[in-house]
């Protein structure tokens, strides 16, 4: 089986092909919610195709303040919408003033760079598309260049790791779940800066499996081994989380690797017993098919609260 048709077969068990419908529908059995009026959806074009995205501002934002800008990449075959919904992660930007985007991939897919994906085989440059997109908010929106940060889920966490290696003089922080990294992503990877990378990852997830899929994917270990000696980290510790839910059946581990270049930080979230879901979710998943949902840590929380430690040097 070529590259481009096991990811197109992950695909369809990611997360939100079965827990979500298409760009205008909700979770299964249940209705999104209309946009806030802190909401709105835009289009432009990039590179031949038509990009729409999501954009949450803040109720508090100053338009002549500098602020943070999250972007926030769905699964496949899903959208920036049902992520916005699935996460809850506007009520911990909004908590501390920040933009958040969700964009939209091309035919709910993301470039990964590996060659291995919808949009990677339709030719779409999803790096361009960013680029193009900061621009964009930047031209009605008072955004903090220095403090830019990028997270993603399933496949668009598979995006993540490319945008990382490719825009770290961009990003200050970036953030990965449900995801490993791509071999030949992996090997092409070097950073002009050091950056700083969270993971959040199940022990039992079945559709970017802990232990990998040679020669598709890295394992998990030695996804987070390349981040460590990409920022040239030093020191290792570990930690075990609160279990705030007993019955959830999980329980989440740390590794923190510090004393990197710059004074960056890489930490991994290891949900023991945990599937392709997204922690504390609003939204319930099918058990059987996606595996247990931690409820000890909140991804969007635990994201924001990393993100928000780092500052990138202009």
């Amino acid at each position: 089986m070529n590259a481009l048709k096991r990811f197109l077969s992950v695909g369809t068990v990611a997360m939100c092909v079965a827990a979500c419908g298409g760009d205008d529908g909700g979770p299964t059995g249940a209705q999104l919610p209309d946009l806030g009026p802190g909401d709105s959806v835009d289009t432009f074009n990039v590179g031949g195709f038509g990009r729409t995205y999501l954009l949450h501002v803040p109720p508090q934002h100053d338009p002549q303040t500098a602020t943070p800008l999250l972007l926030f990449f769905h699964g496949f075959a899903s959208s920036g919408r049902e992520f916005q919904f699935l996460t809850g992660l506007d009520e911990f930007t909004d908590a501390r003033g920040w933009i958040t985007v969700y964009p939209n991939g091309v035919s709910g897919s993301w470039a990964a760079g590996c060659d291995c994906t919808t949009a990677d085989a339709m030719g779409v440059d999803d790096l361009a598309f960013v680029d193009a997109l900061i621009e964009e908010l930047g031209r009605s929106l008072a955004v903090d260049s220095s403090r830019i940060y990028a997270a993603g889920f399933s496949q668009g966490s598979q995006f993540i790791h490319h945008l990382a290696c490719s825009r770290e003089t961009t990003l200050a922080a970036a953030a990965s779940i449900g995801a490993t990294m791509a071999p030949v992503v992996s090997e092409s990877c070097q950073l002009a800066e050091a950056l700083p990378m969270v993971f959040i990852q199940g022990t039992n997830d079945r559709s970017f499996p802990w232990g990998g899929d040679p020669p598709f994917l890295l394992s998990l270990n030695e996804t987070v081994d390349r981040w460590v000696e990409l920022n040239g980290c030093q020191t290792f510790t570990e930690g075990v989380e609160p279990d705030r839910d007993p019955n959830d059946g999980t329980l989440v581990r740390t590794e923190t690797y510090s004393d990197c270049l710059a004074g960056v930080e890489v930490k991994l979230y290891s949900v023991e017993r945990g599937g392709h879901t997204w922690p504390s979710s609003v939204v319930s998943l099918d058990e059987e098919r996606f595996g247990l949902t931690s409820q000890d840590i909140s991804a969007s929380q635990t994201i924001v609260d990393f993100f928000s430690r780092f500052v990138r040097s202009e």
